[in-house]
C-alpha cells in the first residue's frame, strides 16, 4: 500500500514537470483579449479612456457580460463569452494566476482533453449560475473554481492523492467563504461584488466532472470511462461552437451595423430606427466617462456623446446632444408612499390622470444595481406623439430611485440594458 502511495505521488510529480500547454494557452488567450479590447477602446475614445483603466460596464455588457437575459435563446452566447472578459488588470491578473496554478495541476491529473472539458463546461456552468443570480458578471473565476472542484473530487478518488484533496477542499471553502465575507463587508465600499453564484456553479460542475473523467495517476481508465471522457469533450466543444457562432452573429449585428451578411439590418431582419442607430454608435464608441451624479447618489458610465442636460436638487437629466432621447434619474422620498413596491402603482395613477391616452405594460419585478426594482413601460396611444417611456424604480434607503428613459418609439432595448449595466448605486 505504501509503495502504491509513493508511486502515485511520483507519477504526479513527473507529470507536473511537463509544460502544460493548454493552461498556458488559456492564460495567453485571456490576457490578449483584455489588452486588445483595452487598446481598441483607448483608440476609439480619442484619449478619454486609458488602456490600464477598468473597462466600462456598458462595453462589457455589449461584448458578452452575463445577466439574467443570458437565459433566453438569443443571448445564450453570454454564458461562455463572459468568461473571456475581465473588469480590470487586477481582476485579470488574479484569474490568470489561479488558472495557471490550478490548470497545471488539472492538466497533469486529467490530461489536455480533460482540462479543456473542465474549462469549457465549467465556464458555461458558472455563467448559468451567474445569470440565475442576476446582475452583471464577467471573468474566468468560475472556470478556475471548476478546476478546483475537479481537483478535489479527482484527488479524493485515489488514496495516494488524499492529502492533496484535503488541501483543495480547504482552498475551495476559503474562496467561497471569502467571497461571501467580502460581499458583506467590502463590496459597497469598493463598488464591486464577487460572483459567488458563478464560483459555486463552476465548482459544482467541476466536482461532477472530476468524478467522471479518467485520471492519469494511480488508475487505468477502462473503456467506458474513456468513452465518457470523449463524449464530454465533444459536448464541451460542441457547446463552445454553438455559443461562439451565436455570439459572433450577435456582435456582428450590434457593432457592425448589420447582420453577418452585411444587409444593414439586425439579426432579426428588421431595419433599425434612428434611435437604435444612435445607441449602436454610442455603444461602439465605448462608454469612457464614468460620472458620479451627486444629487441622486449614483455612479453611471455615460455613453460617448452624452451630456448632462439638466441638474436639480434631487434629479439629473442626461442625453445625447441634438437627439430626442433622455434619461432622467430622480430621488423621491418614501414619505407617505409606504412600501417601495407601491410606488409604481402611484406613479401609474398619476400618469394616467395627466395623460388619458396613456397605454401601460404590466409591471415587471427584478433587480437593478443589485437591488429589488420594478419596471414599468408606458407609451402614448396617439400615433402623432409616438412617445415611449421606460421606468425603473428601486429602493435606496428611505427613498425611491426613479430611472426614466424616454424618447420617440421604439426605444432601443439594448440602450436600456446598457444604462442599467452601467448603474452603480451608492449609499
Amino acid at each position: 500500500m505504501r509503495a502504491g502511495l509513493g508511486e502515485g505521488r511520483e507519477r504526479l510529480q513527473a507529470l507536473l514537470q511537463a509544460r502544460a500547454p493548454v493552461s498556458w494557452a488559456v492564460v495567453v488567450l485571456l490576457a490578449t483579449v483584455h489588452l486588445l479590447l483595452a487598446w481598441a477602446l483607448q483608440e476609439a475614445s480619442g484619449g478619454g479612456y486609458r488602456w490600464y483603466e477598468p473597462l466600462p460596464a456598458p462595453v462589457l455588457h455589449a461584448l458578452g457580460a452575463v445577466q439574467r437575459e443570458a437565459l433566453e435563446p438569443p443571448e445564450r452566447w453570454r454564458l461562455l463569452a463572459s468568461a473571456l472578459l475581465h473588469h480590470d488588470l487586477v481582476h485579470l491578473g488574479l484569474n490568470l494566476l489561479a488558472l495557471r496554478v490550478l490548470g497545471r495541476l488539472a492538466e497533469a491529473l486529467f490530461g489536455a482533453g480533460g482540462l479543456g472539458t473542465l474549462l469549457l463546461l465549467g465556464a458555461v456552468g458558472a455563467g448559468l449560475a451567474a445569470a440565475l443570480e442576476g446582475g452583471l458578471g464577467v471573468g474566468a473565476s468560475g472556470a478556475a473554481l471548476a478546476l478546483l472542484g475537479a481537483l478535489l473530487a479527482g484527488c479524493a478518488r485515489r488514496s495516494a492523492l488524499r492529502r492533496l484533496a484535503v488541501r483543495m477542499g480547504v482552498l475551495l471553502v476559503a474562496v467561497l467563504c471569502g467571497g461571501l465575507v467580502y460581499n458583506h463587508l467590502l463590496a459597497e465600499t469598493v463598488g464591486l461584488e464577487v460572483g459567488n453564484a458563478a464560483h459555486g456553479g463552476g465548482a459544482l460542475v467541476g466536482a461532477l466532472l472530476g468524478l467522471l473523467l479518467p485520471l492519469r495517476v494511480g488508475e487505468r481508465a477502462g473503456g467506458v470511462r474513456r468513452a465518457l471522457a470523449a463524449l464530454l469533450l465533444l459536448l464541451a466543444l460542441g457547446t463552445a461552437a454553438v455559443l461562439g457562432v451565436e455570439g459572433a452573429r450577435a456582435l456582428a449585428a450590434r457593432l457592425g451595423g448589420g447582420d453577418a451578411g452585411g444587409t444593414g439590418a439586425p439579426a432579426g431582419g428588421a431595419p433599425r430606427s434612428p434611435l437604435e442607430e444612435l445607441a449602436m454608435r454610442a455603444l461602439a464608441g465605448g462608454a469612457a466617462v464614468e460620472r458620479w451624479l451627486e444629487p441622486v447618489g449614483v455612479r453611471l458610465a455615460v455613453p460617448a456623446g452624452w451630456q448632462e442636460l439638466e441638474r436639480g436638487a434631487h434629479a439629473v437629466v442626461l442625453g445625447p446632444a441634438g437627439a430626442p432621447l433622455r434619461l432622467q434619474i430622480v430621488r423621491v422620498p418614501l414619505e407617505g408612499l409606504g412600501y417601495p413596491y407601491a410606488v409604481p402603482e402611484v406613479l401609474l395613477e398619476h400618469l394616467q390622470r395627466e395623460h388619458p391616452d396613456l397605454v401601460a405594460a404590466p409591471l415587471v419585478r427584478g433587480r437593478v444595481a443589485g437591488r429589488p426594482a420594478v419596471r414599468l413601460e408606458t407609451a402614448y396611444s396617439d400615433r402623432g406623439l409616438a412617445m415611449q417611456e421606460i421606468h425603473h424604480l428601486l429602493r435606496l434607503e428611505q427613498a425611491v430611485l426613479h430611472l426614466r428613459l424616454w424618447g420617440r418609439r421604439p426605444l432601443p432595448g439594448l440602450l436600456e440594458q446598457q444604462l442599467l449595466a452601467a448603474l452603480r448605486v451608492e449609499r
